[in-house]
């Protein structure tokens, strides 16, 4: 009961992830390409997935691990190593969101929408090669962990 519930969450938590960072990538390549428009949708979607995103992508990199620990338990197997694998990519998602986007989310937050800075198609380029290895990250972190429990039984 417990390996299922503990599959349950960590599968919720990264689909929900995976699939908020996906939406992001979409909506950042169907951006209008001005520099007001730009700050205005980074300021509105940071204000509301700066907190629930990471917080999910955690509870499922919490709820994989558990899951590894129950499947060491039982001999490891093909499912541990994946599921490794799987927690392996998600820390590599939280890494760019803390290391990456964080700091770089701080500084739109300070723009004027009504007059960015100069550079704002440079933070943008920037801003969307790292939300482009984020949302790859998550997405495999999340294939990954449905194939081990495809493997696990």
């Amino acid at each position: 009961m417990l390996e299922h519930l503990v599959r349950f969450v960590g599968l919720f938590c990264l689909g929900l992830a995976a699939g908020i960072a996906v939406c992001v990538l979409l909506t950042d390549r169907i951006q209008a390409g001005t520099g007001q428009f730009y700050t205005e949708l980074m300021q509105l979607l940071n204000r509301a997935l700066t907190v629930p995103a990471p917080a999910l992508g955690a509870l499922g990199l919490v709820a994989m691990s558990a899951d590894s620990v129950l499947l060491f338990e039982r001999g490891g197997g093909a499912a541990f190593w994946v599921g490794v694998a799987a927690a392996l990519l998600n820390l590599v998602a939280l890494g760019l969101t803390r290391f990456g986007h964080f700091p770089i989310n701080a500084q739109i937050f300070q723009w004027s929408p009504a007059s960015p800075p100069a550079h704002w198609a440079r933070v943008q380029m920037r801003w969307s090669a790292l939300h482009f290895g984020r949302t790859c990250s998550a997405v495999g972190s999340f294939a990954l962990f449905l194939l081990g429990n495809s493997l696990s039984g």
